[in-house]
């Protein structure tokens, strides 16, 4: 998730750069408080209209329409709030571009067994450090 947010914000200062004086350091990417706001938030409005002296929802509504092209691996961006950027990732290309740095095309496991072991301690008795070693283990 880091290179994609380092290279969606490089295609944010690039596209924006000309018209707001924007780095690479301004662009901060935040995570919404529920899944349905999005994948990530872009907060880039509010500076910029703190030093625009404008609204924050209207300078929101301005990127947006400065970004009239798609971004890369970004299914949709809306504006929420006081002046955020939701942004939905294309999760399919987002999953076939990690699975390809995997060298795999597949999401499923190759033909073996995968046990997953859950540790759980009694409710009945009192916890203890040993029980964390067993988790540990």
């Amino acid at each position: 998730m880091i290179k994609f947010k380092a290279k969606l914000r490089r295609a944010l200062v690039e596209r924006l750069g000309g018209t707001y004086a924007i780095a690479d350091a301004d662009v901060d990417f935040l995570y919404p408080p529920q899944a349905k706001f999005g994948d990530l938030a872009l907060s880039l409005a509010m500076p910029l209209a703190k030093k625009l002296r404008a609204n924050p929802r209207q300078v929101a509504g301005e990127i947006l329409a400065k970004l009239d092209e798609p971004l890369p691996g970004v299914d949709r961006m809306e504006i929420a709030g006081a002046g955020f950027i939701n942004i939905f990732l294309d999760q399919t290309a987002f999953f076939k571009d990690r699975l390809a740095s995997l060298g795999r095309t597949e999401l499923l496991p190759e033909e073996r067994k995968i046990i997953v072991e859950h540790t759980n301690i009694n409710p009945n008795k009192a916890a203890h450090i040993g029980h964390l070693r067993n988790a540990c283990l």
